[in-house]
Formats: C-alpha cells, sequence, structure tokens
C-alpha cells in the first residue's frame, strides 16, 4: 500500500493530539491529586467517587443538626441547673420564714429575695438564645396578643393576680443525626411549669412573697385588749380577745391548749401566715425534683450527643480515606507518568518537524 504524505501528517497531528490530552491529563492527577476528574475517565470508579461524595454531604449536615441540637442541649440543662438552684434557695427562705423563732420584721426583710427569686425565675423560663426561647416549643419568637397588641415570651406573668401563662406550645424540635437517627433538640415549656397547675413553681414563689409581704394583725377583735402577763414571764396569764395562739398544741388541732415554760405567744394572723409558708417548703421541694428530673433527661441527651460526635467523626475519618483509594493518585508515579508524557509529546514534535514541512520544492532539489 502506498503511504502518501497526506497520510502521514494525518496520522502525526492525531498522535500529537492524543498525546497532548494523555500529558493534560496527568498534568490535572499532579495539579489535584485525583486520579479522576471525569467519571468518564472510568466509570466504574467515578460512581464509586460520586457515592462516597454523596455521603459525605450527608454526613456534612448531620454534624451541622447535631452541633445545633447541642447547643440547644446544653443550654437548656444549664438554665433547668439554674431553675433548680432557684427552687432550692426559695425552699430555704420558705424554712427560715416558718420558723417559730422568725419575728414579722424578719418576714418582711425576706420578701424582697422572695420577690427577686419570683423575677429571676421568670427571666429564666424566658431565656432566649439565639435560635429563639429555649422553652418555647416550636414557638421560638416573640408572640403578638391579637386582642391587646402586647408582645409574649415564651411565659407572662399576672402582676395582679400571679397568675401564670405558657404561650408557647408542646412542639418538640427533631433532628437528623445519622442515618435513620434522631435527636430532640429542646425541651417545651409545658414540661417545665403547667399553668393549669395551681402548685406549680411561679404560683408557689409568688405565694411566698405575698406571704412574706403580709402584716401581722395582733388584735384580732379590734378591741385592743392585751393579753396579761401580771410576772413577766413571757406566758401569757389569760387571753382575753382568743387572738393568740401558743406553741403547746397537745391534740394538733392548731389551738393552745395551756401556757409553759416555752411557749410563745403569736397572734392568729400571724400563725396563719406562718402556716401558709409552711406549707410552701414541701411544695417548693416537690417541683425541685421535677426539675432535676428533667435536667436528668437532658444531661442523658448531652451523653448521646457526644457518643455521636465520636461516631461522627469516625465515619468521616473513614469516608475521607474511602475517597482517597477511589480518586487519589500515588504523586511519585503521577508524576513520573507526566514526565514520559512530555518526553514522548516534545519526540513527537521533533519527528513531526521533519514531516510536516516537506513541500513539492523539497521533492525537487
Amino acid at each position: 500500500m502506498r503511504v502518501t504524505q497526506q497520510m502521514m501528517s494525518s496520522s502525526l497531528l492525531t498522535n500529537l493530539n492524543q498525546l497532548r490530552q494523555r500529558t493534560a491529563v496527568l498534568s490535572d492527577q499532579v495539579s489535584s491529586g485525583n486520579r479522576i476528574t471525569r467519571v468518564s475517565e472510568d466509570p466504574t470508579a467515578g460512581a464509586d467517587v460520586m457515592r462516597i461524595q454523596s455521603r459525605g454531604q450527608s454526613l456534612k449536615q448531620w454534624k451541622t443538626n447535631l452541633n445545633d441540637t447541642k447547643s440547644w442541649v446544653y443550654a437548656t440543662e444549664a438554665k433547668l441547673g439554674d431553675i433548680t438552684n432557684l427552687l432550692n434557695e426559695a425552699k430555704e427562705l420558705a424554712l427560715t420564714a416558718s420558723n417559730g423563732t422568725a419575728s414579722d420584721e424578719t418576714r418582711k426583710a425576706l420578701a424582697p429575695g422572695a420577690e427577686q427569686l419570683l423575677t429571676n425565675l421568670m427571666a429564666a423560663l424566658n431565656e432566649k438564645e439565639p435560635n429563639g426561647f429555649l422553652f418555647g416549643g416550636f414557638q421560638t419568637e416573640t408572640q403578638i396578643d391579637t386582642a391587646t397588641g402586647a408582645r409574649l415570651d415564651a411565659f407572662s406573668l399576672n402582676d395582679v393576680t400571679g397568675q401564670v401563662t405558657y404561650n408557647g406550645d408542646a412542639g418538640v424540635m427533631q433532628r437528623d443525626v445519622g442515618p435513620r437517627l434522631t435527636l430532640d433538640a429542646n425541651m417545651p415549656g409545658s414540661r417545665v411549669v403547667d399553668d393549669s397547675d395551681p402548685d406549680n413553681m411561679v404560683a408557689l414563689l409568688w405565694e411566698l412573697k405575698t406571704a412574706l409581704k403580709t402584716p401581722v394583725i395582733k388584735d384580732g377583735n379590734g378591741d385592743g385588749s392585751i393579753d396579761t402577763d401580771t410576772n413577766a414571764d413571757g406566758i401569757a396569764d389569760q387571753d382575753l380577745n382568743n387572738d393568740l395562739y401558743i406553741d403547746v398544741d397537745a391534740n394538733a388541732d392548731s389551738v393552745i391548749d395551756a401556757p409553759t415554760a416555752t411557749s410563745k405567744l403569736m397572734p392568729k394572723s400571724e400563725a396563719a401566715i406562718v402556716n401558709r409558708i409552711k406549707v410552701l417548703v414541701a411544695k417548693l421541694d416537690s417541683q425541685r425534683q421535677n426539675v432535676i428530673a428533667l435536667r436528668s433527661e437532658m444531661g442523658a441527651r448531652q451523653i448521646r450527643i457526644e457518643a455521636m460526635e465520636t461516631s461522627l467523626q469516625n465515619t468521616e475519618v473513614k469516608l475521607e480515606s474511602s475517597l482517597e483509594q477511589a480518586q487519589g493518585v500515588d504523586p511519585a508515579k503521577a508524576i513520573l507518568d507526566l514526565t514520559n508524557a512530555q518526553t514522548t509529546y516534545q519526540a513527537a514534535l521533533q519527528v513531526g518537524a521533519r514531516i510536516l514541512p516537506q513541500t513539492l520544492a523539497d521533492f525537487l532539489r
């Protein structure tokens, strides 16, 4: 078969183009560190790379969701701890105020402390993180009362009646943190304060504040009569107006039986106040125990979050290793292949330089 000049030139150009493409591919591999830059270069390996990259995107979203959940859970657990401390302080204050040795002046002095505890409790219940109210459920932003136009936080308190109202809902935010795995991020405020319960923590602190501020009426019948104490031993000889209690109550009916050397005179109104406060001690402790249980629940979530963080980190390392194996390139081998391809290309150019310039004039020499 006769080989023409045109055939030689066409073959040379085809080979040069293939060598140039090969050099470009190897150059991309060296510069990017990836063996596959297009799926068409290796469909099987390309499919593996796409699968791993897709899993990596899911992993990235799971980590974002986990961080968001972690922010909610840790903030909620810390705030429940603050509420626990507030209730403990309120209990201790109630114990002090209901002590038989506490005077009316002592209780009045404790009243501002109870009022401050109530203020701090409402602030804790309405805590607002960057993502919104901690205890608002799905209602993370301030609501507007359609009737009055007032701005409503997660909880609102009637300053006249002491009634607390929950303005959030029972919504629980769930976050996907793994394949078919979700975590609860928040805790609805209805689980912390049941506004339909007359003995909820806000109502108890309101009652404590009110009881401490209630004045003692020392002359129950208003006739100005005073119990006599002729020997000045601190024991009433008689109770003219029947408005004084003493500490001897043999049948536990809250009615004095007889004075003794340890008796303490106490007007009926003062005894009623002390009894009001005594009742609050156990109720406050019950509320504190409920909050401790909720805090323990959030603590369990923290443990799960830490375990999930470790798991996702391990998965991320494995995916990076798998991706490297699927599309990674051996740098030393890639550089050597690129050098050989460039050498071959340059040699082909030199050969072509001797073939392509030949014209009719060259044959007539």
